[in-house]
């Protein structure tokens, strides 16, 4: 669908997503600043449900974040119903990477994916609950639904590949893409297990993943403490999978990387679900209801990138219901304060973890590799990024039942190079 249409369709999806939620008493929102937590928020105030909002304060002063908050906040108490926000001061709740107190407290069908934030979620749930919420609602979905996805260039270039490169130099204002890197996005056209089969091949120690690239979806990677039979083993198992000749989620790749994006974001919700039903209070995404999701898949490749910036048909469907500075509101601050308070609060707790490590006893990772990344200083915040997954599965390994059979798996003596034949 083309723009108008396409912003029609997405209002009346996350409208009636959100309003199904509405029919209590009391619902929580996140009102952060950004455009989709802000478009939860405004479709929610206009049913008669009273709405606490919440905000977290930034530890970096040149974090815009809680100005656009406020000023959000201020406009939605003039059109709800009831309700207050609550500003949350860093200085009252954990810190990110607090290791959790209640490890039984977890999602039992995996890792918990927001787990650096796993404490704070949970200080926000009981302070929601005292306001009477057994509901709250979240943005997630809103970037990988309508933030710039590089492979609408991909799938539109497929059959219109000068408006496809017009878009990409566009684009390229807006992204840190080299001129490389473009040509791959508008070019590369491996079929799905071929692209699986070569990520089997690129999975090194420590690899980044490059972004702008061609790929069907995010780039699997392994941290540099995997053990090398953890490496081997994850090679073996993605070229079988590869040899299977997997359908991907849809033929044309630009849906099939928004689709399981969604997915990804509904595994992290899910996971958040699980820590915060606990304490009575449920977390949900209107924009990861399947309708919405739809409307996305339904938008013209075309105007899936934008050309000054924000989320063009996200801001053209919330026009006359979101305050208008807030639509073209562009890219946020990364929260690398936060990050490092949390690393330096907990470095203690965190190294502890890798001296009865349950991922080494399983052969995993290597502690002596790991343990230095937790205790020394990090500049570089994208060195930190395998971090959360890896104590993820650690502390959801630990969350389990203890398994006799896993207890006997003697850990594989520590090796400096990839086993023969699983080289770069």
């Amino acid at each position: 669908m083309p723009l108008p249409d396409a912003a029609e369709g997405v209002r009346e999806a996350l409208g009636a997503a959100v309003h199904a939620r509405t029919r209590r008493a009391t619902l929580s929102a996140d009102l952060s600043g950004g455009l989709d937590s802000t478009s939860v928020c405004f479709l929610a105030a206009r049913d008669t449900t009273e709405l606490v909002t919440t905000a977290w304060e930034g530890r970096d002063p040149a974090d815009d974040d809680p100005l656009w908050s406020a000023h959000s906040a201020y406009r939605l108490s003039r059109v709800r119903h009831g309700g207050r926000h609550l500003a949350l001061p860093y200085t009252d709740a954990p810190t990110w990477y607090t290791p959790p107190a209640e490890p039984d407290h977890t999602d039992p069908a995996g890792p918990l994916v927001a787990v650096r934030e796993a404490a704070r979620l949970v200080h926000q749930a009981r302070l929601v609950a005292k306001f009477g919420s057994r509901m709250h609602l979240a943005g997630v979905g809103g970037d990988e639904l309508f933030a710039l996805r590089p492979m609408a260039l991909n799938s539109l270039a497929r059959g219109d590949l000068r408006a496809a490169a017009r878009l990409a130099r566009r684009a390229r204002r807006l992204a840190p893409w080299t001129l490389p890197a473009t040509v791959r996005i508008l070019l590369g056209g491996r079929s799905y297990p071929r692209w699986l089969a070569a990520g089997a091949d690129r999975i090194v120690p420590g690899a980044r993943r490059r972004p702008g690239r061609a790929d069907w979806e995010e780039l699997a990677a392994m941290p540099p403490w995997a053990h090398p039979d953890a490496l081997a083993t994850v090679r073996r198992l993605l070229r079988e999978a590869a040899a299977a000749a997997p359908a991907p989620l849809d033929p044309l790749r630009a849906q099939h990387e928004l689709a399981a994006a969604a997915v990804r974001a509904g595994e992290r919700v899910r996971g958040i679900d699980a820590l915060t039903s606990v304490h009575g209070v449920a977390y949900e995404a209107p924009f990861l209801d399947d309708a919405v999701i739809e409307a996305a898949l339904a938008v013209r490749l075309a105007d899936r990138v934008p050309g000054g910036g924000g989320k063009p048909v996200l801001a053209a469907a919330m026009r006359g219901t979101v305050p208008g500075p807030v639509l073209g509101r562009g890219g946020r601050r990364a929260h690398s304060a936060e990050l490092h308070a949390g690393l330096r609060r907990n470095r203690r707790a965190l190294a502890a973890l890798c001296e009865d490590s349950r991922l080494a006893a399983l052969g995993l990772i290597r502690p002596d590799v790991l343990r230095p990344v937790l205790t020394s200083l990090q500049p570089d915040t994208g060195a930190l990024r395998p971090l959360d997954p890896t104590l993820a599965a650690e502390f959801w390994l630990r969350a389990l039942p203890a398994h006799p059979a896993h207890d006997a798996v003697p850990a594989p003596a520590a090796r400096t190079s990839a086993p023969a034949g699983e080289g770069d």
